[in-house]
Parts: structure tokens; C-alpha cells; sequence
């Protein structure tokens, strides 16, 4: 994500922020899973329609994917209440998928062409990859331990500071782009600034609750990692904007564009945080 100070863009984001982020916090430390569960799984299935419309345009299979995108999350809760462990797997498959993506971006910004995400079968396959994990992800963690609210609300505190330490830091220091071809406005010091804004936040998350120092480092590592795979969440969907032709996947959000331009880094970040606090609970 990038925020824009240019024009009227700012204040509407501004305004649409104050009223969406203390709904989500209260949401999140409020509802039980299931209610949590079916929030987002509305959230994803906004977002597989707007996939669908940059990814499939005038193709049958975009009125068909949002059910399908919804299907799965159905599917994969009843399969989670039989076995938990359903939803993990399904965010260790995702951490694959973003291996590939980051090969993606990488060859676009070398000029190279990529499996183009615009033909229906592989916008599916890729969209699903994106969606779906990001929902199990979110919905894994917030079940998981008497805290796990609390954990989901760090995993949007990590994508928040990651967008913002981006956007005042390269605001401040940007000189080099991070990657010109698929988000000119992204810095390579503005990156920086965002992940040392998540790692402070780590530390600072662990020292609040009082860990030892070897399980602070962790979880600020758990955090660095998220915040990273936040940076190609976003540079992904950015990509896949480009080849569409759009600017923004929607215009729902006054000042921020569609529901999948807002949750772009959250759909890596959440199932890297699945899999970290698996391996975190493991040894705190």
C-alpha cells in the first residue's frame, strides 16, 4: 500500500481510516472465531470480486470465482472443525505460493514476462492462492489460544506499521526504487523504514508482555518476516493491477480504492503470522 499526500486522496483516507480501523480492532478483541470468521470470509469473498473484475474481464469464470472463493472458505472451516490443523497446512501451502510470487516480481521487474495472471485459469489459481490462505490464516490464529485475539490485532498492527514507517521513511529518505516497474512509488529506504517500524513494534510487543529476551527476539523476528511478505503482498497485487490496466481494484473505500487494495499485504503477511506463532508457541 501507498499512501498518497497529492490532491484530496489523503484526507478521504484519512476520514475512511477513523471510522474502519477502531471497527476492525473492535471486531477482532470483541467477536468469538466464528463471528471473526464469517467477517472475513464476507471481506474475502468482496475481494475475489474484485479480482475477478481486473483478472477475468468479460470471461464467464469471473462470476463464478467469487463462489468458488467462498465455497473453499466454507469448505475449509468444516474441515478446520475437524482438524485444526487443516488451516495450518493451508498457510505452509500459501508460504510456497509467495516464494513463487516473489520470482514473479522479480522477473517483471527484469522486463522478462510472467504466467500471466490476466487469463482466467491461472487469475483463479493465483487469486485463490492469495484469498483463501490470508482468510485460514487470520482465522487460525484468532482461535488458537485464549489470546488470540490479541495476536490478530498484532498482525494488523505489523501490516499498519509496515505501511506506515514505508511512507514517512520514504517520504523522508526515498531515493532508490524498490521496484520500478511494478510500484514506482516504492523506495527501497522507505522498505527499510517499514520493517524497522515492525521490528520495534516486536520488540516492543514482547517486552509488554514480559517475555523472556531470547522469545522477544523471536516474535520481532516473526514480525520482520510478516512485515516483509506484507511489502510483496502488496507488490503483487501492484503487479497484477499493471498487467489488468487499473489503478485501483475498486473504488468501495472512499480515498483507499477496493477491499483488495486495502488488504494487499495482509494476504502474505496473515499466513506467515499462522505459521509463526505455531513455531512460537512451540517454544515460548
Amino acid at each position: 500500500m501507498v499512501i498518497s499526500a497529492h490532491g484530496d486522496s489523503l484526507p478521504r483516507r484519512v476520514i475512511t481510516a477513523l471510522v474502519a480501523v477502531p471497527v476492525a480492532v473492535a471486531a477482532v478483541l470483541a467477536l468469538p472465531t466464528e463471528s471473526v470468521a464469517l467477517l472475513f470470509a464476507v471481506i474475502m469473498v468482496a475481494a475475489s470480486v474484485e479480482w475477478a473484475r481486473m483478472t477475468m474481464p468479460g470471461h464467464p469464470a469471473r462470476h463464478l470465482f467469487p463462489l468458488v472463493v467462498a465455497g473453499s472458505v466454507l469448505l475449509v472451516w468444516f474441515a478446520g472443525a475437524q482438524w485444526v490443523g487443516w488451516l495450518g497446512v493451508l498457510c505452509a501451502i500459501s508460504l510456497a505460493w509467495w516464494c513463487v510470487a516473489l520470482v514473479w516480481v522479480i522477473r517483471f521487474e527484469q522486463g522478462r514476462d510472467v504466467a500471466t495472471p490476466t487469463r482466467a485459469v491461472v487469475g483463479g489459481i493465483v487469486g485463490w492462492m492469495v484469498i483463501v490462505p490470508a482468510w485460514a490464516g487470520m482465522v487460525y490464529v484468532h482461535g488458537s489460544a485464549q489470546d488470540g485475539p490479541s495476536r490478530v490485532l498484532l498482525i494488523l498492527l505489523v501490516v499498519w506499521a509496515a505501511d506506515i514507517g514505508a511512507y514517512f521513511a520514504g517520504r523522508r529518505f526515498g531515493v532508490r526504487r524498490l521496484a520500478a516497474r511494478t510500484s514506482p512509488g516504492k523506495t527501497v529506504e522507505g522498505a527499510a523504514g517499514g520493517l524497522a517500524a515492525v521490528v520495534v513494534l516486536g520488540i516492543a510487543a514482547g517486552l509488554w508482555l514480559d517475555l523472556p529476551m531470547a522469545h522477544v527476539t523471536l516474535l520481532a523476528l516473526v514480525c520482520l518476516v510478516a512485515g516483509a511478505l506484507s511489502v510483496l503482498g502488496d507488490l503483487v497485487e501492484s503487479l497484477i493491477k499493471r498487467k489488468s490496466g487499473v489503478k485501483d481494484s475498486g473504488n468501495l473505500l472512499p480515498g483507499h480504492g477496493g477491499v483488495l487494495d486495502r488488504i494487499d499485504s495482509l494476504t502474505a503477511a496473515a499466513p506467515a503470522f499462522a505459521i509463526g506463532f505455531d513455531l512460537f508457541g512451540a517454544v515460548r
